[in-house]
């Protein structure tokens, strides 16, 4: 039996492995290294050196076969410098090596080099690489992938790759990691600083009088330089700094205004801690979806309820309900209804008011979106979006979208007053296109009086700035007669330019209870435009008068207190006496 089965293998290897023996990829072991070029027209130029060693049952391997994430094109193999047959079928590359087979035990060295498409894309500032990585077999540390972007796609802007290294050469980056691992890169050359021009539109319609408030570029965000703001009746901030412009309309009143300026956002941009839930809260069980589901479930239970309205616009925020029986939803509802539901969920989430351009549009228009924290951090979110176009705006980078303000669940629209904006015109440009001298600060101060001074009472004093410059300012610091003045009396003034605003002056006042005549008060308001900073210096001559009511009733009730200190002394003394005794 022995010799039977010897020459049976015999008269195999001799006969019948010239036509059997096809062996596939996942037969043998098998190195590689590749390297992905983006060219310029953004298809990938793709290299891969193949080492294979047989180690199969065969004694012969004749055939090779290459898995890929798409269809390739302009396919080209080499083994030993010699090109050799490919055949394509669908996304799978099948290299003919039967004029040079890899004997058992040995090595052979395949060359292959092809193009894809529909892994980058590019939009006016920038070019996102999301490259899905290669389906292989063996040990992941024996096949490495290098992606080369050559310098003309701008810097590395945003990169999420397991494993990754990123180098950088005179040509460009070089970012490698394992073959079987995905890429999502961004590139581009994001503009120092965005000039914007944005008009807005308020029309106060059927309802009576109100006020509104209009924010400004958040600076926790980036830096805005204001060239002029038009419309707006005076300045506000609010306790995080944030930057306001509030007007009051009557009932049925519009009125139009400008922002126009520069922004210039931060390189790393943080965000509040969550906050509290607000009023909207209450209505969100009338989506009547499981919110115990994961975040991806609660989002397509949501987009499948909502409908995106087509007249686009930052409409009147409504509760849950009174959106939902209008049966289309602004993004404004969509951002509004999202983030109750993730709250519910437990989803710390954010609104986001800005401005942002659109897939296949290059101008800006006003919108609202999501910040969501999630465990690798906070992404943005564009639910409305996402139901208009029909593709995930779900990512962590958004060069395209500039954050104007982020809100609360508690925040009320009236405060946000989009009810109807036009688009923001936003020309974007590497360097400043203003007149830095055309900034300057121009305030005057003014101390007066409300009522009449007397000696030691607090005196009604009051402070007038008046901003007579070209830029908005805030004030830093108040001090009167060597006294610093409350910070949370003027830390909500924000000065636009043209503005006059009267702010109180408690804490002053003149101790001797029995002066009077003239008295000079002096002191300083320093005003911030948020670069510079400038001081108005303040006096004023007052007529002190002594307030005899207030002193005879002082003199009476320090009367009273020594004759009852005195009785108490007496009765102490007494009784002291009679113990003595």
């Amino acid at each position: 039996m022995k010799y039977i089965a010897i020459a049976l293998a015999c008269f195999a290897y001799l006969f019948l492995y010239p036509r059997f023996a096809v062996v596939f990829a996942n037969e043998v072991e098998y190195k590689s290294t590749t390297r992905i070029t983006v060219e310029d027209n953004n298809s990938l130029y793709i290299q891969q050196d193949y080492e294979l060693q047989n180690t199969s049952s065969q004694n012969l391997v004749n055939s090779f076969s290459i898995n890929l994430p798409s269809n390739p094109s302009s396919i080209v193999a080499e083994k030993d410098g010699m090109k050799i047959p490919v055949n394509i079928s669908r996304s799978q590359i099948n290299i003919d090596i039967s004029s040079s087979p890899i004997r058992l035990n040995s090595i052979g060295k395949i060359k292959v080099s092809y193009r894809v498409d529909g892994f980058v894309s590019s939009q006016r500032y920038y070019s996102e690489i999301n490259w899905p990585g290669f389906k292989l077999d063996g040990k992941e540390n024996q096949h490495i992938t290098t992606i080369f972007v050559n310098k003309n796609k701008g810097d590395l802007l945003y990169r999420q790759a397991d494993e990754s290294q990123v180098s950088i050469t005179n040509e460009g980056y070089e970012i490698s990691l394992p073959s079987s691992k995905g890429a999502y890169l961004v590139f581009g050359n994001i503009p120092l600083t965005f000039d914007i021009n944005a008009k807005w539109v308020i029309n106060n319609v059927g309802q009576s009088d109100a006020n509104y408030r209009i924010p400004l570029p958040s600076e926790s965000l980036g830096l805005f330089q204001y060239k002029s703001l038009t419309g707006a009746d005076y300045g506000y901030l609010d306790d995080y700094g944030n930057k306001y412009v509030a007007l009051r309309l009557n009932q049925d009143e519009l009125r139009e205004g400008t922002i126009v300026g520069q922004w210039v956002p931060y390189t790393g941009f943080t965000f509040p801690e969550d906050l509290s839930l607000g009023k909207y809260q209450a209505n969100v069980q009338s989506l009547a979806i499981d919110l115990s589901a994961e975040r991806s479930q609660i989002r397509k239970a949501l987009l499948d309820l909502l409908n995106p309205s087509f007249e686009y616009g930052l409409s009147k925020r409504s509760g849950i309900i009174e959106s939902l029986t209008f049966g289309k939803q602004s993004p404004i509802d969509y951002a509004n209804i999202f983030q109750a539901a993730y709250h519910s969920a437990g989803i710390p989430t954010k609104i986001v008011v800005g401005i942002r351009t659109f897939p296949g549009e290059q101008n800006y228009k006003w919108h609202a979106w999501l910040l969501v924290k999630t465990e690798d951090g906070w992404i943005s979110e564009d639910p409305y979006l996402d139901d208009l176009h029909g593709f995930s705006q779900t990512v962590p980078f958004v060069p395209h979208a500039l954050p104007w303000i982020i809100i609360n669940q508690d925040d009320e629209l009236k405060d946000i007053a989009f009810y109807s904006i036009d688009p923001a015109s936003v020309i974007t440009s590497q360097t400043s296109s203003f007149d830095n001298q055309d900034q300057e600060m121009d305030i005057s101060g003014e101390l007066f009086l409300k009522d009449a001074a007397y000696s030691a009472v607090a005196l009604p004093l009051y402070l007038r700035v008046t901003n007579l410059g070209s830029v908005p300012v805030s004030i830093k610091e108040i001090e009167i007669m060597g006294t610093k003045i409350d910070e949370h009396l003027y830390k909500y003034e924000w000065l636009i330019p043209g503005s006059t605003r009267e702010i109180p002056i408690t804490g002053v006042s003149v101790d001797d209870p029995l002066y009077s005549g003239k008295k000079l008060l002096e002191g300083y308001v320093e005003f911030t435009d948020g670069n510079n900073t400038s001081i108005s210096d303040l006096s004023l001559d007052i007529d002190l008068e002594i307030d005899y009511q207030r002193l005879a009733f002082n003199t009476l009730l320090l009367l009273i207190i020594v004759v009852i200190i005195a009785i108490i002394a007496r009765r102490k003394f007494s009784t002291h006496k009679k113990r003595s005794r």
